[in-house]
């Protein structure tokens, strides 16, 4: 048995709100810092979470 045999396991409600916690911090990242790049990054994370949300409204739970 390995060190990371073993599956990672994410409680349901946090899987569901990590699109919301990506979004946040790519909010912060636009508004607050004041680099360039990081501002790049913020906006691309916010498409990252609007993608994953757009994915599972698409394709409904089979759970």
């Amino acid at each position: 048995m390995g060190l990371f045999s073993q599956e990672i396991y994410i409680p349901e409600a946090i899987y569901k709100l990590l699109p919301l916690l990506y979004a946040l911090v790519g909010l912060f990242m636009l508004l607050v810092l004041q680099n360039d790049m990081a501002q790049i990054a913020g906006a691309a994370l916010m498409v990252f979470a609007l993608v994953i949300t757009v994915k599972r409204f698409r394709q409904p739970d089979n759970g």
